[in-house]
């Protein structure tokens, strides 16, 4: 997939794009799957391009639903 077909990205200047191909990369999480867990601060981001992820407290609320 290329990263200027992601609207937060089509602004981005060359250099950046070059930089985020270099040190990026698409990943595909399964229904349920965790991508990350309370209380550990990743050094990275994820952007939802497809599906909907929720943001559950630690007692297994939902807080938010993000994405489409």
């Amino acid at each position: 997939m290329d990263f200027r077909t992601i609207p937060i990205f089509k602004d981005f200047s060359d250099e950046s794009i070059k930089a985020i191909e270099k040190d990026g990369e698409f990943l595909k999480f399964k229904v349920g799957q965790n991508i990350s867990s309370y209380g550990y601060i990743q050094n990275k981001m994820h952007i939802i391009i497809e599906g909907v992820a929720r943001l559950i407290s630690k007692e297994s609320e939902t807080i938010a639903k993000l994405g489409k």
